[in-house]
């Protein structure tokens, strides 16, 4: 379906997501479309060209720290990237006050090159550098999405960036999921109700 639509909008789909451009590979395997990866820090565009923001870095205490702090909490998880460490709090959501406040500590080690990035039952401590709205801007600045309404759909507190984005780039946000405060104009229940609202544009049947 996402091919489809890819060639329903004559290339200007892009996927944006806090993973790395690696993992998104390994779960969408549609190299010709554009991707960015880990919050836009790193992104492919629609001629191949793979780009990273350059000297970012992660300091191996803030990695060490993060493990420690998972090992001491059975349930939680880490998962270390090239620009971040996240803990992952699914499993036992009661410890997100706790994750949140082991993630400030660590950025306040080092403020001018870290930032606190909460998700849904995640933390993220990750370089400073950009987001997933700064990524939607310059994917607006280069064909094919050049001139276009840009349209985000996300369903995390990280994809509020892109939400906005969007609106200034005189489109519009989708959230997925839940109520809640947003800065988008509409809303989709779940996965099922965003294939179904594709579908017609990539012309597939119901």
């Amino acid at each position: 379906m996402l091919n489809a639509v890819h060639d329903a909008v004559q290339g200007a789909l892009a996927i944006v997501s806090g993973r790395p451009l690696a993992e998104l590979d390994h779960f969408i395997d549609l190299p010709h479309v554009p991707m960015a990866g880990q919050h836009g820090l790193e992104w492919r565009d629609a001629f191949g060209c793979v780009s990273r923001m350059p000297r970012l870095s992660l300091s191996p205490h803030i990695v060490q720290a993060a493990r420690q702090w998972a090992a001491d909490r059975p349930g939680t998880l880490v998962e270390v990237k090239d620009f971040s460490v996240a803990l992952h709090v699914r499993a036992v959501p009661a410890l997100m006050p706790d994750a949140l406040e082991i993630g400030r500590q660590l950025v306040a080690s080092d403020p001018s090159r870290l930032m606190l990035q909460p998700g849904s039952f995640v933390v993220e401590i990750r370089c400073r550098g950009g987001d997933k709205g700064d990524i939607v801007n310059r994917l607006l600045r280069d064909r094919p999405f050049l001139g276009r309404r840009p349209v985000f759909i996300g369903d995390d507190l990280t994809d509020e960036h892109g939400f906005a984005a969007a609106s200034r780039g005189g489109g519009f946000g989708i959230l997925v999921g839940g109520d809640r405060e947003t800065g988008a104009r509409h809303r989709l229940p779940g996965p099922a109700a965003v294939k179904a609202w594709l579908r017609p544009l990539a012309g597939v049947a119901a």
